[in-house]
């Protein structure tokens, strides 16, 4: 099968990257005819179809009155993403198109090509963009869904993109412009999502119909040698070390965890990996809380030393208070056979068992969040038990076989309907 995967960034950036190039892996590996079409970037693999590409975009680079607007416009739609799509499609004619995140630096001008040759498209939703101009549900560190059934319009009237009302006006003359074109319905033929709970909130929001959008999980982000290996004990160890990823944001509800460990007596290390713009204020607030022995601050380090950081903790917890997706460090952190204390909001309840693979609480609640982290901290053996288990159903329903095989299935369900 000839297979064109799509994303804006074709390097491991984050969750959507990681997904869409280990299926691209795996796809090749199994025999398809894969390529690549993204953004630009000097970090993306070698390319012959880098010519294209449209030109990178920074939105964190300095840069005057003139290109920001430039920026403004191509990020509600990108001609030139638009023309280097049909140029690689004419060349390499793919069966069928799966896209991933898309959005701002591609923008749904790409799906215009695809259309307009009668190529099948799939787009997998990494995040609630079509409901939600600035993805997250989010505004003010909270979870809101003002624009879920009302429309885009509050995105201008909160300015929910960084409290800039001139970038909450692209982010709603984009959302506009593309309802106005019907871009989506026009150009995807199906979708799918890592979690149920945004399915529901796509359908809920009248963006997608049900019979549109079938749930189709993550898979495992790890190579063959990992995924062959047996389930491993932590380590002997006389406090549990418990580990925290990702990007330090308010949302994130690391205070809240501060404030739960400083608020017990309970004999465990919390180890935070990553950085982010409230990473000062945190270790402020860790230092006022007299926390420096129990907290420590790794920084952030590669992609590929988090697998070995997640095998050397006890567990790791994931206090969230916005709706998180289908976090892959969540699947990790289960797949490597570690228990998860995570908040009961999102796609995460359907990722962790209380009381099998891990232990749920209230988002937000300090004392729901103690009452986890004392059960974790004080056996040993339940922590492994939750682990072991964690370990098996992990690999049972995320094992890259498992997902990719349902892929394929949907890929050859679309092949069938096209002709």
């Amino acid at each position: 099968m000839r297979i064109l995967l799509v994303n804006k960034f074709l390097y491991p950036k984050g969750g959507a990257e990681i997904v869409c190039l280990g299926l691209a892996d795996w796809l090749r590996a199994a025999g398809h005819e894969v390529q690549l079409f993204g953004m630009e970037d000097g970090r993306n693999p070698e390319s012959p179809d880098a010519d294209c590409f449209p030109r990178a975009i920074d939105y964190h680079a300095r840069r005057g009155l003139g290109r920001k607007a430039l920026e403004a416009v191509r990020t509600i739609y990108s001609s030139e993403a638009r023309r280097g799509m049909g140029r690689l499609l004419d060349r390499r004619q793919p069966e069928i198109i799966h896209m991933h995140n898309i959005y701002h630096q591609l923008t749904p001008s790409i799906l215009a090509p695809a259309r307009e040759r009668g190529i099948p498209v799939l787009l997998t939703l990494h995040d609630y963009k079509l409901a939600c101009p600035v993805y997250t549900f989010l505004r003010d560190g909270k979870p809101c869904e003002d624009c879920l059934r009302g429309g885009p319009l509050p995105v201008l009237l909160h300015r929910c993109k960084d409290g800039s009302l001139p970038e909450s006006a692209v982010l709603l003359a984009e959302a506009l412009l593309h309802r106005l074109l019907r871009s989506y319905p026009r150009g995807v033929t199906a979708y799918t999502s890592p979690s149920r709970f945004l399915r529901e909130k796509m359908i809920a929001a009248g963006a997608i119909g049900p019979d549109q959008i079938r749930h189709l999980p993550n898979a495992l982000p790890f190579d063959a040698a990992t995924l062959e290996r047996p389930y491993e004990q932590p380590p002997a160890r006389e406090a549990p070390e418990m580990l925290w990823v990702g990007r330090m944001s308010a949302e994130k509800g690391l205070h809240t965890l501060l404030a739960a460990i400083a608020s017990s007596e309970l004999p465990l290390r919390l180890l935070l990996v990553g950085d982010g713009p409230i990473e000062g204020e945190l270790r402020r607030r860790a230092a006022e809380l007299g926390l420096e022995s129990r907290v420590r601050f790794l920084g952030r380090k590669d992609r590929a030393e988090i697998p070995s950081l997640i095998a050397a903790s006890d567990g790791t917890v994931l206090p969230s208070e916005w709706y998180e997706n289908a976090p892959l460090s969540l699947l990790e952190s289960l797949a490597l056979g570690r228990p998860v204390i995570a908040s009961r909001i999102g796609g995460i309840p359907e990722l962790l068992t209380e009381g099998e693979t891990g232990w749920l609480f209230e988002p937000g609640d300090r004392d729901s969040l103690r009452g986890a982290l004392g059960d974790w901290s004080e056996s040993r053996e339940r922590r492994e038990l939750r682990g072991k288990r964690a370990f098996r159903v992990a690999r049972e329903h995320h094992h890259p076989e498992t997902v990719n095989f349902h892929t394929l299935e949907i890929y050859r369900s679309l092949l069938a309907g096209a002709r």
